[in-house]
């Protein structure tokens, strides 16, 4: 299986199915294109598989890089916890920012990036 991001909180994930048909899901709402999450989870609460196979990517993304994890937060807290948003996507992978200020690993405020 594949997923893709499109945006801050936009991905593409790959059936498990048919390798040829793609779902948008979106991380924030929790939503998805796929059938099931259209005619049986949309308003329950609830998530679909391909939105739980996303989680469970960005979470091993992050405990792969967790060595760099640890970097980022070292060179954020030399900067007394507030370091610009720029300077540190000059030292680090930009989508890896992003998904550690998604699972709350990192504040953005302003243009800011400081440690949780």
């Amino acid at each position: 299986m594949n997923i893709e991001k499109v945006d801050e909180n936009t991905y593409r994930v790959q059936s498990h199915t048919n390798k040829d048909t793609w779902y948008v899901v979106n991380i924030k709402t929790k939503s998805c294109t796929c059938l099931n999450y259209k005619y049986r989870v949309r308003g329950t609460g609830g998530c679909c598989k391909h939105y739980i196979d996303l989680i469970k990517y960005i979470e091993q993304k992050l405990k792969d890089n967790e060595e760099v994890y640890f970097q980022v937060e070292k060179f954020i807290k030399a900067k007394n916890n507030y370091a610009l948003w720029e300077d540190v996507v000059v030292e680090f992978d930009e989508r890896l920012i992003d998904d550690m200020i998604l699972f709350n690993k990192l504040i953005e405020r302003r243009g800011y990036l400081m440690v949780m």
